[in-house]
């Protein structure tokens, strides 16, 4: 019960701290900026025609809450489940891991961006994702060690 509990602050601190960073991240890089909004207008095509998005706000914020998910949220939770699967506690593994989860998402969310800038947007994800990990690491990774009683042999 205390491993789920920290396991699940954990993890809302380092989604709230990667949705905190991004923004500012974007905010600074004109061409991440450019291809965000672009990406968004992308979006935009595809959920015009669908009468399930009933006001406007919710149709401008969709693709936005799409990055938002793919960047902040998925690649943090790829790293706890695998990381908590396999017993892996270091830190190398959460702010790694989830950085390299978080690098590739300019390919996913189909950004549109030249090669420089994809590089580059794809090393402010992954900035993005080692934050998140680190954070997760720090709540929820490093206090809880494998159990060692249940290594030993009787």
């Amino acid at each position: 019960m205390r491993r789920l509990i920290s396991v699940t602050v954990g993890l809302l601190v380092a989604i709230a701290a990667a949705v905190l960073v991004l923004p500012i991240l974007v905010l600074f890089d004109p061409a991440m900026r450019e291809s965000i909004w672009i990406a968004s207008l992308r979006g935009l095509d595809g959920l015009a025609d669908a009468e399930s998005v009933r006001s406007i706000p919710a149709l401008f914020m969709w693709p936005l809450w799409n990055v938002v998910v793919a960047v902040c949220v998925l690649p943090v939770v790829l790293a706890a489940l695998v990381g908590d699967i396999a017993h892996l506690r270091g830190f190398a593994w959460y702010a790694g891991a989830a950085g390299f989860f978080a690098a590739p998402m300019p390919w996913v969310i189909a950004a549109p961006l030249p090669e420089a800038e994809s590089m580059r947007g794809s090393l402010s994800f992954f900035l993005v994702g080692v934050l998140a990990g680190a954070v997760y690491w720090a709540l929820a990774g490093r206090w809880t060690a494998p159990d060692r009683n249940a290594m030993k042999l009787r």
